[in-house]
């Protein structure tokens, strides 16, 4: 088996071998050697970040769909009327297709490992329920607080309608604040990396 013998420098001091999976900088500290797989602990930080942000939003997608789908399968006669964005559909079937959207979403986000498919389906989906609210906004027959995020416009646990929308609306705002904030991260990490900073 061959040892390696400790390595003399020109002033005759001996030099020990670098230890396995480490590299030496001029200030002797150590710094993770890019070859043996170990990550640095911003990196771990930012998977359980990410990890926790697409778990919650698959969280709330169920909970959204399961309101929508009861209401599309309900018999309240409010269902069958227009919707008031998507005048050409019932709001019966407005409700059947987010509600499909939404649960298939959140399957995605919860077996899916990429990092940059999962944020576009986050912001995919929270751009679609922007466009909803714009539209609903400016829909002058429409009443304050509308937004059917959680079902049929009728009380939510005991809640006032003006509730409901504020509830949605933060939602909506938690979608897009952390899709926001886990890109940035993540394009600065990206830029940390090629740069050679640890």
């Amino acid at each position: 088996m061959h040892v390696s013998e400790p390595s003399s420098s020109a002033n005759g001091a001996q030099q020990m071998p670098p230890i396995s999976g480490y590299e030496t900088s001029a200030d002797t500290s150590f710094r993770p050697d890019p070859a043996s797989g170990r990550k640095p602990d911003s990196t771990a930080l930012f998977n359980r970040l990410s990890s926790f942000y697409f778990i919650s939003v698959a969280i709330l997608f169920v909970i959204t769909g399961y309101f929508k789908a009861s209401a599309a399968i309900s018999n309240n006669p409010e269902v069958y009327k227009p919707d008031y964005v998507f005048k050409f559909m019932s709001r019966q079937a407005l409700f059947g297709i987010t509600a499909f959207l939404e649960v298939s979403c959140a399957v995605w986000l919860v077996y899916s490992r990429a990092f940059y498919p999962r944020l576009a389906a986050t912001i995919w989906m929270a751009g679609l329920f922007s466009m909803y609210r714009i539209g609903l906004a400016l829909e002058p027959h429409s009443t304050p607080g509308a937004c059917s995020c959680f079902g049929i416009d009728t009380l939510f646990f005991g809640l006032k309608r003006e509730t409901i929308a504020h509830i949605s609306l933060a939602s909506l705002s938690y979608l897009i604040l952390g899709a926001a904030v886990l890109a940035a991260i993540h394009r600065m990490n990206g830029r940390t990396t090629k740069s050679g900073c640890k």
